[in-house]
């Protein structure tokens, strides 16, 4: 009986904390700033597919908008990523090519890159 009521209540905890996430996710969408999220993912290397991620839990009204505004930011943010000293680091670290930076940033990205992928063979 104790186990019955114990997974009851779980159960029930469980319960409210999704419907709580879920909705908190929707208002979470309408408040965002979305250019800004779009930025911060560009610059952490983050590709645009991150935002169908994100808009599948919104509301569909704010989807243009969204999208609009999160394209804008993370156009703003790639180019903090695509530099040479990350070109290295993910070298480096053997992490695979992404495909993300322009041609003009692809160039210095790359150089470090393939710097990197020699220093980690020394």
């Amino acid at each position: 009986m104790i186990r019955l009521t114990h997974s009851l209540l779980c159960f029930f905890l469980f319960s409210c904390t999704v419907t709580n996430q879920q909705t908190m996710r929707q208002e979470d969408c309408r408040g965002l700033d979305w250019q800004r999220r779009g930025e911060i993912e560009g610059a952490k290397g983050l590709s645009l597919e991150m935002l169908d991620y994100h808009i599948q839990r919104c509301p569909p009204e704010i989807e243009s908008v969204a999208r609009s505004k999160y394209i804008k930011g993370h156009e703003t943010g790639v180019p903090r990523y695509c530099n040479y000293r990350t070109g290295f680091i993910k070298g480096q670290a053997g992490d695979p090519l992404p495909n993300l930076c322009s041609s003009q940033q692809f160039s210095e990205f790359h150089k470090g890159y393939k710097e990197g992928i020699k220093a980690s063979l020394k």
